[in-house]
């Protein structure tokens, strides 16, 4: 199975697509540069959004020279993409691809808060499931909880206090993992807005935020 890399111009993925990775680029690197672009930002120059996309090439002994099958991959390729381009649909991957992502490593002062100011992009989640790696500074309990706040669009966030999603007491000086997850509530961008930390002496040390989610998920 062939994947490529599509970038568009437009956030929604509705006007003319364009290859970013080729199928000379491994599932491996593309997907990274997908998850790069989510996490941080990061696209290619020209392009505002990518999208993963699975293609499948039918092969027979007339085309099993290198070139011949090279040839016959990208026309297939772009005929694709116009396709695509004419009937002005995003491009949609074929299968669900799921892709980690993680914050920078923080520290929760205790009876605080910590900005985290992670955007999770929730468009084809129904729900996101989100890990964090922390250690407590004594072995006091230390009840962290994530704050959250939701985007139709990714620009604007709701005001207020947001969600608060509680996640399992931190009691030991060891580094300890607690799993939790949420429902993306129908809006398009979650973002972790901040980590608080409840207890009145301990402090949460060496924490990361990770989450994952389904690249192009049906």
């Amino acid at each position: 199975m062939t994947s490529v890399v599509i970038g568009f111009r437009d956030a929604k993925g509705t006007g003319p697509a364009f290859i970013v990775a080729g199928p000379e680029t491994s599932q491996e690197d593309q997907i990274k540069m997908i998850s790069r672009a989510k996490a941080g930002g990061q696209f290619p120059k020209g392009c505002v959004r990518l999208d993963f996309c699975l293609l499948e090439t039918r092969m027979t002994a007339i085309n099993t020279n290198p070139q011949i099958k090279k040839n016959i991959e990208m026309k297939n390729l772009l005929l694709f993409i116009s396709a695509l381009a004419l009937s002005a649909l995003p491009v949609k991957a074929q299968s669900p691809i799921y892709a980690p992502n993680n914050s920078a490593t923080f520290t929760v002062t205790h009876g605080t808060g910590t900005n985290v100011g992670i955007v999770i992009d929730c468009r084809k989640q129904a729900s996101v499931g989100v890990q964090i790696e922390m250690q407590a500074s004594t072995a006091t309990t230390q009840a962290v909880n994530l704050v959250v706040v939701r985007s139709v669009d990714g620009v604007t966030y709701e005001s207020g206090a947001g969600q608060t999603i509680g996640l399992a007491a931190v009691t030991s000086t060891t580094k300890t993992t607690a799993f939790t997850n949420f429902p993306s509530w129908g809006c398009g961008y979650a973002k972790i807005l901040y980590a608080t930390n409840n207890d009145a002496g301990g402090d949460v040390t060496n924490a990361v935020v990770r989450y994952g989610t389904k690249i192009g998920a049906p």
